[in-house]
């Protein structure tokens, strides 16, 4: 998985596991990390990105 939206914060936001259900829980918690870091830093966070289905 990745996280578009904090390619200026994070080097490569990325987000790997063995599981989807593991991914989906790393994710989770490295956006909560992300926006904390915004928080502290008195930064906006960035809006979300969503993908276009085809």
């Amino acid at each position: 998985m990745t996280l578009p939206e904090f390619t200026k914060i994070a080097m490569q936001p990325c987000i790997y596991s063995k599981t989807y259900e593991e991914a989906v829980q790393n994710a989770q918690e490295e956006i909560a990390s992300y926006l904390e870091y915004c928080e502290d830093e008195g930064v906006s966070p960035p809006s979300p990105v969503f993908a276009e289905v085809a």
